[in-house]
């Protein structure tokens, strides 16, 4: 009789204790108590599908950065990178001649439609105002934005000359992978050449930027080629 007694409290307080659980979901949720004893699932809301409609009009809020029609595609001299490779290298000891006659082995060339070869070089920009693969250039601001070349030398103690051409006068700033900095003028033919004696085979990373020195806001850069020379 007692066990009995006991059975009937535990159904009547477990009663109550489910009354009360679903007055405070109605209070808290604004629900119903069919709705606390059985909740459908949400339905899912299906988004429409955006269709653009092509139009040969550009939007005037859309702000384009046009860069110039260059007249020729980027072309490097040879000749032109063997003389100043053949300079320094005399400058530091080597017995070469210096009339732009040393053989040179390519490694790699790089432009904005080719700005990467798989484990060998790689072009990197940081904040150009605009790159473009249309007319194979970018451009970039002064004291803002700056062109990184990276490469894999294949062995340690081996001449490389990175020459990059570039539609601006003036002064440069290069960085090279042991730190060090030197300001660099543009030649007549808009090249600049950095010289890196490689220490091993990691990553090597060269950084070039222009100060704000003559007034022009922008430069462009359109080709980099890295060579070696082939000496016997």
């Amino acid at each position: 009789m007692i066990r009995q007694k006991h059975k009937n409290l535990i159904r009547k307080l477990a009663v109550k204790l489910v009354e009360m659980l679903a007055v405070i979901a109605i209070f808290n949720g604004q629900t119903t108590f069919s709705q606390v004893v059985r909740r459908k699932p949400p339905t899912a809301i299906v988004q429409k599908k955006q269709i653009f409609k092509g139009k040969s009009i550009v939007r005037a809020d859309l702000q384009i950065t046009k860069l110039p029609e260059f007249s020729s595609p980027a072309a490097i001299s040879l000749s032109d990178i063997s003389r100043n490779l053949a300079q320094a290298m005399y400058e530091n000891g080597f017995a070469v001649k210096l009339d732009g006659s040393m053989p040179l082995e390519k490694f790699a060339d790089l432009n904005i439609q080719v700005p990467m070869i798989n484990q060998k070089a790689s072009l990197e920009f940081y904040k150009p105002t605009a790159v473009s693969p249309r007319v194979n250039a970018a451009m970039l601001g002064e004291n803002v934005s700056s062109l990184r070349i990276n490469f894999k030398p294949s062995a340690p103690g081996k001449w490389y000359v990175i020459s990059c051409l570039v539609s601006s006068a003036g002064l440069f700033t290069v960085a090279g992978p042991d730190g060090n900095k030197t300001e660099i003028s543009a030649e007549n033919n808009g090249l600049i050449h950095t010289f890196v004696l490689s220490q091993n085979t990691a990553w090597q990373s060269i950084l070039i930027w222009k100060p704000s020195t003559d007034g022009n806001d922008f430069w462009y850069v359109r080709a980099c080629s890295i060579n070696t020379p082939n000496l016997p």
